[in-house]
């Protein structure tokens, strides 16, 4: 028969230091808000006067990374209908849930109030950064803590 035995092994000072864990928790923080701010404003690169993604914190590790422009809301959430007659060709710069941005062909021909045509369709950037990193921030987190153990 043979005999296993088993010796817990309790290292000097515990198992990881707090503060040092703290603190890349704090940078991993930082460096995931930058990388969002980077993938809104490569949604709206092609737009003239593209707007930043602007950034506010809360709490320690809370950050609301957004893009504030009147033609983003619309883009984004869509609009029910639109009064802007393209012209013939007409390519659209973005596509919906995707980040990057084409060159796009074309611009409004004329804008008539009294002939509505088919809404802008959601382009849901917001939705589709918030998606991608959701699967990739458990990841990222799990790199940090094994770095720091």
């Amino acid at each position: 028969m043979t005999t296993i035995r088993l010796e817990k092994i309790i290292p000097k000072g515990g198992l990881f230091d707090e503060a040092k864990l703290m603190k890349a928790l704090d940078n991993t923080v930082t460096g995931i808000a930058k990388d969002i701010k980077v993938d809104l404003d490569a949604s709206v690169s092609t737009f003239s006067n593209a707007p930043k993604a602007k950034h506010k914190l809360y709490g320690r590790w809370g950050r609301d990374i957004y893009l504030e422009d009147e033609r983003v809301t619309w883009l984004n959430d869509g609009t029910r209908v639109r009064y802007a007659t393209m012209t013939p060709g007409f390519v659209a710069k973005s596509v919906p849930r995707t980040l990057a941005s084409r060159p796009g062909r074309g611009g409004v021909l004329y804008v008539n109030r009294n002939r509505p045509r088919p809404g802008i369709k959601a382009r849901e950037w917001d939705k589709t950064v918030a998606d991608k990193w959701q699967k990739l921030l458990p990841g990222v987190v799990e790199r940090m803590v094994l770095s720091e153990l």
